[in-house]
């Protein structure tokens, strides 16, 4: 059902779009989340500041760690060996890690390379890596002080990272000694603030560069001088199972409130071609940051604010199973198994994820709550219409695109007009928002548009 609204004078148009009837998704992959733990650090002594992971990877389904820093000043190192149960939480001073190099680091990607065996790439051009996994650490400097941004592991030996300004380092003995290789010279490779790097074998190499009019490089011996590359647009970030199979993700924005577009290609031919098979603003809005698969079928995209896509067909089909929470905000995920999931959070938020196959799965909108908007442009507000009987009932707000909340109400102030709540959308600027209705324990989310 669409209901709309448009006011000639004031030049006001909504749109409300509700998902009533939804079709049930046949053998369709869910995931059941659980906040596993909060980490709430208020206070380091002498310097107070918030927790906040950047990364987090597990080698099975018991034991992970996950990355970030508190404040500039110390890292942060999460981990658990009982898949979640119990977490340990080591913060340490970077100038305290051997050897003593009086730079400070900000952790972010982890990868593990075996059971026991992982390393970290920092924001000062250095590694961590551990042989014992996780309990002692080593710092091995890979002879940048770049900004390091990505890490591909093609095998336990073969490892690659990416950084900023123009670095890309390797490494054949599983992150013990770094070798820094020639960037690419030509004029594409100017636009080197966001990109993506994935290893498909102990020689191949495939870069992306830049953004919307982004660039690839297909590179099958990083010996040799870099190829000429090819346009690449709006999917910096890419993933690749094997020489021949993979991923890219992205997003492409639109509109004045910064939508984005998710956009989601995959090749079988090594980079050479690439299938669009997501090109659509899925909810929330917010485009897409990464994507990783287990085999050829298995795989799981995130984007911004909660979104999780869920593919069990090698990416022709992805089915969103977001996590709804009022922070939720991430950069990197672990997928250790098909049915275990880990996110961490800049929150400091540990999400749990078990994915299940079942059958007759229907959206989170065909619940029974009966909503229906009633815009009133001259008045610079809309109506939202609720059964005035609906018990569960938290509270209703509204946010824009990138997540700012723009109104809030609670449920005795929703309910003052026997389910009649007044939405005043005289501040709300031209673009796309969401009326997010809390209810129970779960969040149902209705899109809604303004154009002035």
């Amino acid at each position: 059902m669409i209901i709309r609204g448009y006011h000639p004078f004031h030049g006001i148009f909504l749109t409300l779009l509700l998902a009533v009837c939804a079709q049930p998704l046949l053998h369709a992959q869910t995931i059941r989340w659980e906040l596993q733990d909060s980490l709430v650090i208020t206070t380091v002594p002498g310097f107070p500041a918030t927790a906040s992971f950047s990364s987090i990877d597990c080698s099975d389904s018991l034991n992970c760690i996950a990355t970030g820093a508190v404040g500039n000043v110390y890292s942060l190192i999460h981990t658990t060996t009982d898949g979640g149960k119990h977490w340990k939480t080591v913060i340490l001073d970077s100038a305290e890690i051997s050897p003593v190099v009086k730079v400070a680091l900000r952790l972010k990607t982890i990868k593990f390379l075996t059971p026991t065996t992982a390393v970290i790439i920092t924001d000062s051009g250095a590694v961590l890596r551990t042989s014992d996994a996780g309990t002692t650490w080593n710092r091995i400097e890979t002879g940048t002080k770049s900004n390091l941004k990505a890490l591909s592991v093609f095998d336990p030996a073969h490892i690659a990272v990416i950084g900023y300004p123009k670095t890309i380092a390797v490494s054949s003995d599983s992150g013990k000694t770094w070798e820094i290789l020639p960037a690419p010279s030509d004029s594409a490779s100017l636009q080197w603030g966001v990109g993506g790097i994935a290893l498909t074998s102990p020689k191949g190499m495939v870069l992306t560069l830049g953004g919307d009019t982004g660039s690839i490089y297909l590179n099958e011996d990083i010996s040799k001088p870099w190829p000429t590359p090819q346009p690449f647009t709006s999917t910096p970030n890419i993933f690749f199972l094997n020489k021949q199979d993979g991923w890219a993700v992205g997003r492409k924005m639109f509109g004045p409130a910064y939508n984005a577009y998710d956009i989601i290609r995959r090749t079988y031919d090594g980079g050479k071609t690439w299938e669009t098979v997501v090109n659509d603003s899925i909810d929330p809005a917010y485009g897409l940051i990464t994507a990783k698969f287990l085999d050829d079928q298995h795989g799981v995209a995130i984007g911004f604010f909660g979104k999780v896509l869920l593919t069990h067909d090698g990416g022709k089909t992805w089915k969103p199973n977001n996590i709804v929470a009022p922070k939720t905000n991430f950069i990197e995920f672990a997928y250790p198994t098909k049915n275990h999931i880990w996110i961490a959070t800049v929150f400091g938020q540990i999400f749990h994820g078990t994915i299940s196959e079942t059958s007759g799965v229907h959206s989170e909108n065909s619940n029974q709550t009966t909503a229906a908007i009633i815009p009133n442009p001259a008045d610079k507000r809309a109506v939202l219409l609720l059964d005035p009987s609906e018990q569960e009932l938290h509270s209703i707000s509204i946010v824009d695109a990138l997540g700012k909340q723009w109104l809030s109400l609670s449920k005795e102030e929703a309910m003052m007009n026997n389910g009649q709540i007044f939405l005043n959308t005289e501040a709300l600027p031209a673009g796309q928002y969401f009326v997010s209705i809390h209810k129970g324990n779960t969040i149902q989310t209705l899109p809604l548009t303004i154009v002035q």
